[in-house]
């Protein structure tokens, strides 16, 4: 994908992963981030073991999961939070 700026990033996960997220997607947005598998959970509102499940393909990521991380990548705050 290339080097690409962080609103670029997440209009490419907007866009992309409203249709469907896979694992190595998810795995690209933890590592773009710094994130551990346990930091990402409380981001995405899940547990670790969630996340690990997510990655091995043990389940299937849902739109909601996707959504978050572009959130996230975006610099959203939760809903109902304001923008700092």
């Amino acid at each position: 994908m290339g080097k690409l700026t962080i609103f670029q990033f997440a209009t490419h996960l907007i866009t992309k992963y409203l249709s469907s997220m896979t694992s190595s997607d998810l795995i690209d947005f933890r590592k773009r981030f710094k994130l551990t598998k346990k930091a990402a959970a409380f981001i995405l509102g899940c547990d670790r073991t969630t996340i690990f499940n997510y990655e091995t393909e043990k389940t299937p990521i849902p739109k909601y999961i996707a959504l978050a991380v572009s959130a996230f990548a975006m610099g959203l705050p939760p809903y109902g939070e304001k923008l700092k």
